[in-house]
């Protein structure tokens, strides 16, 4: 939606709000990518030790 709003109309948003299930994978990356800095908190689980 972004990409043909600013295709179309030449604007772009200055933030966005998004909601915790996109602090992960494609969608984490989509805005990264963008320039987008993402305010959402992101959980590294890399240290865990109960297998999850």
């Amino acid at each position: 939606m972004l990409d043909r709003v600013k295709d179309k109309f030449d604007l772009a948003p200055k933030c966005i709000l998004a909601d915790t299930a996109n602090r992960f994978g494609p969608m984490f990356g989509w805005l990264v990518d963008r320039k987008i800095t993402p305010h959402i908190p992101v959980t590294d689980k890399a240290g865990r030790t109960d297998g999850t």
